[in-house]
């Protein structure tokens, strides 16, 4: 009898244990996915004339858009960025904000690089990854970079040109300000694939010990076209494709034509993909996940500007920080 109510005694501990535990967990899920998120959105915008600048917006926890302001405008003539101005990294660091962007002269592209206290509010820096030497991988053009700050090392990855097929390259940085070491890391893919001409750029999120880079490919067979590509990695170096991500839309759909990477944030409990997507004019729109895997689109989120606007007629390369509600910088 006595030993009946012992094995009672600890099953009934187990089990509240295990209630416990449960009970534990669901609470922390649910403040998780309570947290208040507002984001910092940065963008390229075009009004109908040849040029694209960057712009700012932010959107509150329920996806109310604030004002838009105009971020980095073009430099004066002969400068690095006089003809077009294309986000996609910014990294929020102690004492602000720091822009990495992609600048063309008219001939090249490079990445530039910018600085803020408040994220409205910008000055450039200049250079921060030039061309390649002749020949190399990125020796035309490099631009769309998106930066990984990782126990106090900056992993930039980025769209590279070597004058005939686009990768997507890969350099480092001890400080952000001066990136070196670069290397090709992810290139097209095979006849017939849906990479098979370009890939292009990338996003790459960290899930526990896996980097995971969403990328833009370009190729296939009927039609061809940009789609979202996923990539895996151990050491965000040496990279295994993943296939498709994300899809075009059907001919009614805002991403009917084409769809590119933008950014990726994780709050709440699932993930955002950013992207920018082509059906008659290119808009802002995004997608959640609650394993990086299985994407539901979600449509629009930044829509053409009034007419005259200076991004009436189109909007890409969505860079979007994630912030509690109430944060500042410090």
């Amino acid at each position: 009898m006595e030993k009946l109510k012992s094995v009672t005694i600890l099953l009934v501990g187990i089990l509240c244990i295990s209630l416990s535990s449960i009970y534990t967990s669901k609470i922390g899920a649910e403040v998780e996915k309570s947290a208040k998120v507002s984001y910092k959105i940065f963008y390229s915008g075009n009004g109908g004339a040849p040029n694209w600048r960057i712009f700012s917006t932010t959107l509150s926890e329920n996806k109310k858009e604030g004002e838009r302001r105009l971020a980095i405008d073009l430099g004066p003539a002969g400068t690095l960025d006089s003809a077009h101005a294309f986000s996609q990294g910014v990294v929020k660091e102690k004492n602000g904000y720091v822009m990495y962007y992609g600048g063309y002269d008219g001939n090249n592209w490079r990445i530039l690089r910018a600085i803020s206290v408040d994220g409205i509010n910008w000055l450039k820096q200049g250079v921060c990854l030039n061309l390649g030497t002749t020949g190399t991988f990125d020796s035309v053009h490099i631009l769309y970079p998106y930066v990984l700050k990782e126990e106090g090392l900056y992993k930039m990855y980025y769209a590279a040109y070597d004058g005939n097929y686009w990768r997507i390259g890969y350099a480092v940085s001890a400080d952000g300000v001066i990136f070196k070491e670069r290397q090709p890391v992810l290139a097209m893919g095979t006849a017939g694939a849906l990479d098979s001409d370009y890939v292009h750029t990338p996003v790459v999120i960290k899930q526990g010990s896996i980097y995971v880079m969403y990328y833009a490919g370009f190729g296939g067979t009927t039609p061809r076209a940009w789609r979202i590509m996923r990539a895996t990695s151990a050491d965000g170096i040496n990279w295994i494709k993943q296939g498709l991500a994300l899809d075009r839309g059907s001919n009614i759909e805002p991403d009917s034509n084409n769809l590119l990477c933008g950014s990726a944030t994780y709050s709440g409990g699932l993930y955002t993909l950013w992207y920018w997507a082509q059906g008659t004019n290119w808009r802002i729109l995004y997608a959640i996940s609650e394993n990086g895997i299985d994407w539901q689109k979600k449509g629009v989120i930044l829509d053409l500007g009034p007419s005259r606007s200076l991004d009436s007629k189109g909007l890409v390369v969505p860079a979007v920080i994630a912030e509690k509600v109430g944060e500042k910088v410090q």
